[in-house]
């Protein structure tokens, strides 16, 4: 972990959201996460960062070793969401990228309503970021149940 550390700091530096994933079928790895990686995201990620726990793997759920209580345990202690997702399946990957990314809009919107600066003028009902646009339009190919929810547009 060492060789890589200024690569990771400089990635935290202006970070306006973090997913701290761990694999849910190795201990080691969620240890990791609570007592290393959680510390640095800390120290040098801004204070306003939206933080998300991502438990990767779900596909291999009999290879399990971390237990989902165990993980939301740590989410409602940092006060963060948490989510069990398979990159190789992807189960709930679409979820948790949304939900970050509506989470730092709104958090970006807030902060701005509270600043003078000209960055607040760019913020409105769209938020774009690197290709990625999430607008507050409710999208019409979701059920009713999910169409209040801001969907990403990529661009």
């Amino acid at each position: 972990m060492e060789r890589y550390r200024t690569i990771y700091n400089s990635y935290y530096h202006s970070a306006h959201g973090v997913m701290c994933v761990y694999d849910l079928t190795d201990e080691r790895s969620f240890d990791n996460l609570r007592n290393y990686w959680l510390k640095e995201i800390r120290v040098h990620a801004p204070s306003n960062a939206v933080l998300m726990l991502i438990g990767n793997k779900a596909d291999l759920e009999h290879k399990r070793t971390v237990n989902f209580e165990r993980a939301e345990r740590l989410a409602n202690q940092l006060g963060v969401s948490l989510y069990e997702v398979s990159a190789k399946t992807g189960i709930n990957c679409d979820d948790a990228f949304y939900n970050l990314a509506a989470a730092m809009r709104d958090r970006l919107l807030v902060s701005s309503m509270h600043s003078d600066s000209e960055d607040s003028d760019h913020l409105g009902s769209a938020f774009h970021v690197d290709g990625v646009t999430l607008s507050d339009k409710k999208s019409s190919f979701l059920p009713s149940c999910c169409s209040s929810v801001a969907q990403p547009t990529f661009v």
